[in-house]
């Protein structure tokens, strides 16, 4: 090692490998003098995963590191094989309850984490330098706040590293039979440099950034245990799911081969012929060279280091912005063998069309560079094939994916895990370890980065619209803005309203707001129509919201403002640097050396989104430490059972973990004798959050059997839901059995809910109809607004005239050509979706129902049942069946004369008379004279 590097900083060090029990008694004692302790594990290798025992995946400890004064460290080895080792059970034992107790400073240590909790030591990690540097300059690079970089910028000489005594990773098992003087001088050193690094490095961080690192502590703790029992995969579908993805990869590669034989003949003018150009589609360098010199493409970018062309994921982007719609014959002909995938040969129903397309017609048409497309769409396949397929496929992780969780990846700090990735159906991938025993709970914060935007800019009015559970920022912000009610937008102006929304902090413009809103490849006049619709929306909305306007630019303007050097420290002095907070004291940094003009307009787009993407993973992460104490406090996570068979005489058995964090949404995974009542009313207790001048952070609750379920509407269960589940919980858990299905116990507890809230809307127009049973159309018809809980009742009630068989089933069923005429001759505005809502509820409740029109005209309806085929349509999304509703001809029902017919349940049809009876009691005949 002398000869590869200089390692005279070794002189002044007092580092000792500890391999006598009496030895180690002495520095024990000599340890309880100190506060603060560098911390750091040896093992066999980076597999520390919650796998068995038995598992030869799995890796072990081999020696624990600390130091606790400059230049100086221990070593205490447990499983070497060229010198003595300590009794691992004789320490553990007498340094575990110490580790648990005293302050320690760690570099990355989340995996320092693992190693311990696999020994049934949880660590307590108070600091960690890596997380401190992040703090202080947010900016990621490879390797830029690595302990070797770090130190060596620090103290002028590099310490040692894995790298520098092995080639690869694959060796690190062979650590063990290093001998004991490098050993020594490896492993002693890097708590060493920890320490001294916390030490001399605290101070650099601004009172707003010790601030998001203590927070980010509180978080990390946490997160050691997520990463360590990774996600449940049903593994007979992912082995399903991987040979349709080899069979996309195939077809996709050999249809990419002809493409570009057939691209570079027709550049070069050659004759065509049948064959194929192949290359490495994964080569960079193959792929630039196809791209620049074959077909001659215009170079987007260069590497800095090498200067040659890149075709990196930013390239491939901005060549597809290009448009020149329509294909020749031989791209139509490509098209057909390749738009549809492999995977609609699965044939489950819950697969979308979006699944089952590979290749989109729409896009592949557009774009005028057709083939970065085929190659984005390879690049995902592939990415699926190694980074998840091969590594549960090819290795024993026991129906396990481990992936890491990082909260120093991107510059906003938002938690980053490769599960994020799977979309669509792979979500149906990931269920419970065991799903006969445990289940899943999925909640999502609703709106997060709006009700930011609104808190930020303290626009008091929508702050406190928003204050309302039930309110959605799209409608309440967006009536100022469009002239109307909230509940009067349409649909089709609440997506160009959400389009706006989400482009503004961006820095979007309109052209790519309405291509977001749109898509690509509109027709010239309805794309200049469109865009002048997103012209007029975004010039409305500036004038209107100016508040969120001038919120924005503040920031962007301190961002290319540089900061006085005199305030700066650390790695930041003599830097000529822009910087801006979040409310929370995070920064962001950036760097205003030789910037162009393009550089300023990529920085100010930066920075309108900061502050609002950091400050909601702020809220995030608050909401996820006040829910592990809560947990904790429950019994629940990190249970230290007595076990004579570890070394220390703990494990750690948890009934919930946290597995995965996926943007503003978190995904639990419950053993069954956990009620989900309990974890809801922990996510209510903990999770709303609540901040001065801000709108309330709430958060959607989904119990479900697997992933892609936790992202179904039906699921979800209404914050005012969750609310009455945290206040009636002690008379909720007297009725649940670790027996039923958790969805559908949950299920039923909303639906019962909505029952109920339903009611108390129309009782706003019609208090008497529970009682009578008579529903007066124009009292109730085109007042019935509410948006929230309107369309909820397609999500519990099979919308009866549409599944009913009219010519066998319902003889006398609501026919809408009556009905329009009856109303137009009364000048009453019919809306049969209403109309049909309001049918499908009361009747489902009631049994019976009189439906009197304008003119007076009274029909009575009962119910007659409904097919079959009803009963699969109660769960289905609340967007999906009033979509299909809309686009559907007034009067069409659904055949079932091939389906059983069963009654509509109606077993609340006494409880709810007797709730709306009470209900009813309170408004008299003036009120509804008054609301008729």
């Amino acid at each position: 090692m002398r000869s590869k590097m200089d390692l005279s900083w070794l002189e002044k060090k007092d580092y000792r490998v500890i391999t006598d029990e009496s030895d180690f008694d002495a520095v024990f004692e000599e340890m309880h003098k100190y506060k603060l302790f560098g911390f750091d594990t040896e093992t066999t290798g980076l597999n520390i995963f919650n796998l068995s025992r038995d598992n030869q995946m799995r890796d072990q400890l081999v020696g624990i590191c600390m130091s606790w004064k400059r230049n100086q460290g221990i070593y205490l080895p447990f499983e070497h094989t060229r010198f003595k080792n300590l009794d691992k059970k004789y320490v553990l034992r007498k340094l575990g309850p110490f580790l648990e107790s005293r302050n320690l400073v760690l570099h990355n240590g989340m995996y320092d984490g693992k190693v311990m909790y696999q020994e049934g030591i949880l660590l307590n990690i108070v600091h960690d330098t890596r997380t401190l540097y992040f703090n202080i300059d947010s900016n990621v690079s490879r390797g830029s706040k690595g302990l070797k970089a770090l130190s060596e910028r620090m103290y002028g000489y590099p310490i040692i590293e894995f790298e520098d005594i092995f080639d690869t990773s694959s060796d690190y098992g062979l650590f063990r039979v290093l001998p004991e003087d490098l050993v020594k001088s490896y492993a002693c050193a890097d708590p060493d440099h920890t320490l001294q690094l916390f030490i001399d490095s605290f101070g650099f961080l601004t009172e707003g950034q010790r601030r998001s690192y203590a927070l980010d502590m509180k978080l990390e703790r946490e997160l050691v245990r997520s990463e360590y029992y990774g996600k449940g995969v049903d593994m007979k579908l992912c082995k399903e799911f991987s040979g349709y993805n080899d069979e996309n990869l195939e077809r996709l590669s050999d249809a990419i081969y002809r493409y570009v034989h057939y691209l570079v003949c027709k550049k070069r003018n050659f004759d065509y012929s049948d064959s194929k150009y192949i290359f490495s589609i994964s080569s960079s360098d193959e792929l630039a060279h196809l791209f620049y010199n074959l077909l001659g493409y215009k170079v987007l970018k260069v590497h800095e280091d090498t200067g040659r062309p890149s075709v990196d994921k930013f390239v491939l982007k901005s060549m597809l912005r290009e448009e020149e719609p329509g294909m020749d014959e031989f791209e139509e002909n490509l098209l057909n063998t390749i738009e549809r995938s492999s995977l609609e040969k699965a044939g489950y129903d819950w697969l979308s069309d979006g699944d089952k397309i590979l290749i989109d017609r729409k896009k592949f048409n557009t774009y005028k560079y057709k083939l970065p497309y085929l190659i984005q769409v390879w690049r995902k396949l592939e990415k699926d094939k190694t980074s998840f397929y091969a590594k549960l496929l090819d290795n024993n992780y026991e129906g396990k994916f481990f992936s890491d969780i990082s909260q120093t990846s991107t510059q906003t700090a938002r938690l980053t895990d490769f599960i994020q990735t799977l979309v669509g159906s792979l979500k149906h991938l990931i269920v419970p370890y065991n799903p006969d025993t445990q289940y899943f709970i999925d909640f999502d914060f609703a709106q997060i980065e709006y009700r930011v935007m609104a808190g930020l800019s303290g626009i008091d009015w929508l702050v406190e619209r928003l204050k309302d559970p039930e309110a959605d920022y799209h409608r309440e912000g967006g009536s100022i803005i469009v002239g109307k009610a909230p509940e009067d937008i349409t649909k089709s102006e609440r997506s160009s309203l959400k389009s706006v929304n989400f482009g503004i902090p961006y820095g979007m413009s309109a052209k790519g707001i309405m291509e977001n809103r749109y898509g690509i490849g509109l027709p010239p006049v309805e794309r200049e129509k469109r865009l002048k619709e997103i012209q007029d929306l975004l010039s409305t909305w500036e004038s209107k919201l100016y508040q969120i306007a001038d919120m924005l630019n503040s920031y962007r303007d301190k961002a290319i403002t540089p900061v006085d050097g005199r305030l700066l420290k650390g790695p930041l002095k003599g830097k000529k640097i822009g910087r801006i907070d979040n409310p929370l004291g995070r920064s962001r940094v950036f760097y205003l050396d030789k910037m162009d003009e393009s550089d300023v307009a990529s920085i100010r787009r930066q920075a309108g989104n900061y502050p609002i993407q950091s400050f909601a993973r702020e809220i995030y992460s608050m909401a996820i430490v006040r829910l592990c104490a809560a947990l904790k406090k429950h019994g629940l996570i990190d249970i230290k059972v007595p076990d004579e068979t570890m070394p220390s005489g703990y494990r750690l058995e948890n009934k919930v973990v946290i597995i995965a964090y996926i943007h503003d949404e978190c995904l639990l995974n419950v053993d069954k004798d956990v009620s989900p009542n309990l974890i809801q009313k922990l996510i209510y207790d903990n999770c709303m959050i609540e901040l001065k001048g801000h709108p309330n952070y709430y958060c959607g609750i989904n119990v479900v059997t697997n992933w892609h379920e936790g992202k179904e509407d039906a699921y979800e269960a209404p914050v005012k839901y969750a609310k009455w589940v945290s206040e009636n919980y002690d008379d909720l858990i007297k009725t649940y059995s670790p027996e039923c299905c958790q969805r559908d116990f949950v299920f039923d507890q909303i639906k019962d809910y909505m029952t109920k809230r339903v009611a108390e809307e129309i009782c706003k127009f019609v208090p008497d109809v529970f009682k009578t049973k008579v529903l007066y159309l124009d009292r109730v018809v085109s007042r019935f607004k509410n948006y929230f809980v309107k369309p909820k009742i397609s999500s519990f009630w099979p919308l009866w005239r549409e599944v009913l068989d009219s010519s066998k089933q319902s003889p006398d069923m609501y026919k809408n050509d009556v009905t329009k005429d009856l109303c137009k001759n009364a000048g009453f505005d019919y809306d049969d979706y209403t109309a049909v809502l309001l049918e499908t509820y009361l009747l489902a409740v009631l049994g019976e129902l009189d439906v009197v029109y304008p003119n007076g005209y009274r029909k009575h309806y009962e119910q007659h049942g409904v097919s079959g085929k009803a009963i699969s349509l109660v769960r289905e999304s609340v967007s999906d069946r009033e979509a299909s509703l809309l686009q559907e001809q007034e009067g069409d029902a659904v055949d079932g004369t091939d389906s059983e017919v069963k009654p509509i349940e109606s077993s609340n049809t006494k409880i709810l008379t007797e709730v709306f009876s009470a209900i009813s009691k309170d408004m008299d005949n003036d009120d509804v004279l008054r609301l008729g």
